[in-house]
């Protein structure tokens, strides 16, 4: 499960981007929740920054993103 959250985390920057593949909010938002999921710490936070900047179909949501990702990130290190 691993690789695939580094996969997916690794296809979300290239969505977010537009670098080798056409430029997609909304699937970059997707695979960076996935590889979230699955417990990758850094694609938490890369969710939680399109979030926040509203990126990816949703309006920014700035406190709302910092709570929740505080709380990902300290449960993935735990």
């Amino acid at each position: 499960m691993r690789g695939d959250s580094i996969s997916c985390r690794n296809l979300g920057a290239m969505q977010l981007l537009g670098n080798g593949v056409p430029q997609n909010y909304q699937q970059a938002l997707t695979n960076f929740r996935a590889a979230c999921d699955n417990g990758m710490a850094r694609a938490c936070f890369d969710a939680g920054r399109m979030l926040e900047a509203g990126l990816g179909g949703a309006a920014p949501r700035r406190v709302e993103v910092r709570q929740a990702r505080t709380r990902r990130a300290v449960t993935i290190a735990t």
